[in-house]
C-alpha cells in the first residue's frame, strides 16, 4: 500500500539550519506540491515550487522513474527529446542516487513522489550545490 496525498495541497516548511553550496537552507521558506488526489505516487509528475526568502519562487518538474520511463516509451515531448533517457534518470533507476537532474529542462527524477521524498531530494540537491541547475525562477499569479 502506497502513501497517498491528502485532499488539500501540501505546503511544508523547511527548518532554518545551515549553508550548503550556493544557497543557504535558511533561504528556503517552503515547497508546494499541488493536490494529487488518488494518483499513484509511483507513476506521476508534478511541478514543485520552492519559496525562497528572496521573494522569488523557483520551479522544477518532478517525475517518478516509472512515469519518465512511460513517457519515453510513448515518445512524449514532456521530457524534451525522449528518444533517449534524460540526463539524470539512470542514477535513480539504478538506486545510486536519491534524485537525478535533467538541468536543460529543469526536471528532477525520484522513485516516488511523496512530501518526504520531495523534501529529501530538495535538501540533497542543495547539499550538492545544484539548486539552480534543477530549479528555474517562475512567476506565480
Amino acid at each position: 500500500m502506497h502513501a497517498r496525498f491528502s485532499s488539500h495541497a501540501q505546503l511544508l516548511a523547511f527548518p532554518i539550519d545551515h549553508y550548503q553550496g550556493k544557497l543557504a537552507t535558511s533561504e528556503l521558506r517552503a515547497f508546494h506540491i499541488p493536490d494529487l488526489g488518488d494518483r499513484d505516487p509511483d507513476n506521476l509528475n508534478v511541478d514543485v515550487t520552492v519559496e525562497l526568502s528572496r521573494g522569488r519562487p523557483y520551479i522544477a518538474t518532478f517525475f517518478t522513474v516509472q512515469n519518465a520511463q512511460e513517457l519515453i516509451r510513448l515518445d512524449h515531448p514532456a521530457l524534451g527529446k525522449p528518444a533517449l533517457p534524460p540526463e539524470g534518470l539512470r542514477a535513480v533507476e539504478s538506486g545510486q542516487k536519491v534524485y537525478g537532474i535533467n538541468s536543460r529542462d529543469k526536471n528532477v527524477f525520484i522513485q516516488e513522489i511523496t512530501p518526504d521524498n520531495v523534501k529529501r531530494a530538495i535538501y540533497q540537491i542543495i547539499q550538492d550545490g545544484l539548486f539552480f541547475q534543477a530549479f528555474e525562477p517562475c512567476a506565480l499569479g
